[in-house]
């Protein structure tokens, strides 16, 4: 009996021992699937990104997304308020430099994009884009300079509009914008000069592809370094087109074009807090006006169109339309010896409204007006040189005269003839 009780105990005994060790080799063995910690950890080989936060900024809805092995921000992605995906950035999961910069539309079509070498954080290009998709405009920058070298206007069919090449002078400061057609000729370059103290822009020469020189601009700064003034000349040297500039606000305060011989072609001005025309002349080369602007200064909106035009006897005609349909409002014909007659027009018909006539000293001489409905006389009034006038009134129908009333100097009736 005691043996078998043995006996017993020893099977027992190691059974347990077989379970435990059973125990421990199952806990040995490593999950055959990914899990969160090892992302985390790193302890794959291969790296990607997971989200790590989002967050809204004044509707901007915003993920941040990080490297699962370098734990660096590697993607931002920017929702608008409606949902789409307005931008997106790039980053290198090694030094966490922005390598890519992207701006969608609200259909999801790329706008424009940015791309930066990861190692200085330069950028290396930029690129616009239509609606299609296909590209608009390429800028290339130099990797370490960092300097625009190439500028690239593409058409719709991927070809060429035209591009520029620059190049840049160490010793003397100029940069030179080298201009070529789309076949790839040289069409000409323009050099830029900048001032060696403040670094400023003082001058722009343009050249043909043959090397002659077309035109150059100058600019001048005040104390402060702002801009008052830019100059064109033609390749003679006689200025083309002079600008006058606000330096407080940077608009333009007049703009001058001129003909060869120095005489004015040209003249506009412009209001001071909108930086709109407010006033736009051309003239003749013997310095008469020959068409003249006006222009809202809050709206940019013409308001007044006036063409002139002068004639053999010396009289001279001013054309007054409405900006908005071109219809003559008013006609006004300056005689030479100073007299002046008046022609006013409805805007909506055409049709002739009133006629004034003026003495050569300025004074009024007589007032006629016509029914807008049938075009004939209804009314003439006749200033006398006391002060007196008399009115004789007409039939709209028949253009008889109906009545006739007399007023002295005070404007009191003095007399009527029916």
């Amino acid at each position: 009996m005691k043996k078998l009780l043995l006996v017993l105990f020893v099977i027992l005994v190691f059974t347990l021992i077989v379970a435990c060790d059973s125990d421990v080799s199952i806990s040995d063995e490593k999950p055959s699937g990914n899990n969160h910690s090892e992302q985390e950890g790193g302890s794959n080989s291969q790296s990607s990104e997971i989200i790590i936060s989002t967050e809204i900024i004044n509707g901007t809805k915003i993920e941040y997304y990080k490297d699962s092995i370098t734990g660096n921000e590697i993607k931002r992605i920017y929702y608008g308020e409606d949902g789409s995906k307005s931008a997106e950035n790039q980053y290198d999961p090694t030094t966490g430099k922005l390598i890519n910069n992207t701006r969608y539309r609200t259909d999801g079509s790329k706008s424009e994009e940015n791309e930066y070498d990861p190692a200085t954080g330069n950028r290396i290009r930029n690129t616009t884009y239509r609606e299609d998709g296909s590209k608009s405009y390429v800028s290339e920058y130099d990797l370490v300079t960092g300097k625009l070298i190439r500028d690239i206007c593409y058409k719709a069919d991927g070809g060429y509009n035209y591009w520029y090449e620059y190049e840049y002078d160490s010793t003397t400061g100029k940069r030179k914008k080298n201009s070529y057609n789309e076949d790839g000729s040289l069409s000409g370059w323009a050099e830029y000069e900048f001032d060696p103290t403040t670094g400023k822009e003082i001058k722009i020469t343009d050249y043909a592809a043959d090397g002659t020189k077309e035109t150059w601009t100058e600019f001048e700064y005040d104390q402060t370094g702002r801009m008052t003034r830019h100059t064109i000349y033609r390749a003679d040297g006689s200025k083309w087109e002079e600008h006058e500039i606000n330096p407080n606000t940077g608009n333009r305060i007049k703009s001058t074009a001129y003909y060869e011989d120095g005489s004015t072609s040209i003249e506009a001005e412009y209001d001071q807090t909108t930086g709109n025309t407010t006033n736009y002349v051309e003239y003749n080369p013997d310095g008469s006006k020959k068409m003249e602007w006006e222009y809202d200064p809050t709206t940019g909106n013409r308001i007044k169109y006036t063409a002139y035009s002068y004639h053999e006897n010396g009289s001279r005609t001013e054309d007054e339309c409405d900006p908005s349909s071109g219809r003559l409002i008013k006609r006004t014909i300056y005689n030479a010896d100073g007299s002046r007659t008046v022609y006013e027009y409805d805007l909506s018909t055409g049709v002739r409204i009133k006629d004034s006539f003026y003495n050569e000293d300025g004074s009024k001489k007589r007032d006629v007006y016509y029914d807008l409905s049938t075009g004939k006389k209804i009314k003439n009034t006749i200033y006398n040189t006391d002060g007196s006038r008399s009115e004789i009134e007409y039939d709209p129908a028949t253009g008889s005269p109906i009545k006739t009333t007399y007023y002295d100097s005070e404007g009191n009736v003095t007399g009527v003839d029916e």
